[in-house]
């Protein structure tokens, strides 16, 4: 299935991208810019409608949806827009109900005392756990006679 997110382009922060050694790490990461819907393009030279930050030290991007455009705005009190630039925030994989299913996606994680809405925490969806997918019949080695 194609999802909007795959269509962003491999300049865009992915859940693999925080995979390493077999884990999802969490990323402490700190916002150099931000732009605002419609201002940037994806891979698809479409333009994205919505709020896109970028990290110091990286040239990925992260496209920030509802859920975590509302904890960057929890966390650091301001809403979208310059004042995000130079906040730290931590990024770490979920596992979200997403398009019918479930998917990995990174989700800006709130900070302890943090109050945010039980929605909002609900939509933070659960600790993604990396599990290789099971090697079907054509990926098994073939036994020798």
């Amino acid at each position: 299935m194609s999802t909007k997110t795959e269509s962003y382009g491999i300049g865009y922060l992915h859940s693999e991208d925080l995979l390493s050694d077999g884990q999802y790490r969490i990323a402490n990461v700190e916002i150099a810019v931000v732009y605002p819907p419609g201002t940037i393009k994806s891979a698809d030279k479409k333009p994205i409608d919505e709020w896109t930050i970028g990290f110091k030290g990286t040239d990925k991007r992260l496209v920030v949806r509802k859920t975590n455009c509302t904890v960057i705005h929890c966390v650091n009190g301001n809403p979208p827009g310059n004042a995000w630039i130079g906040q730290k925030i931590t990024l770490q994989v979920r596992i979200i109900e997403s398009f019918g299913g479930t998917e990995p996606a990174i989700r800006v994680i709130p900070h302890d005392g943090c109050l945010i809405r039980k929605n909002v925490i609900k939509r933070l969806g659960k600790k993604a756990v990396w599990a290789p997918s099971p090697a079907t019949e054509t990926d098994k080695p073939k036994e020798s006679k």
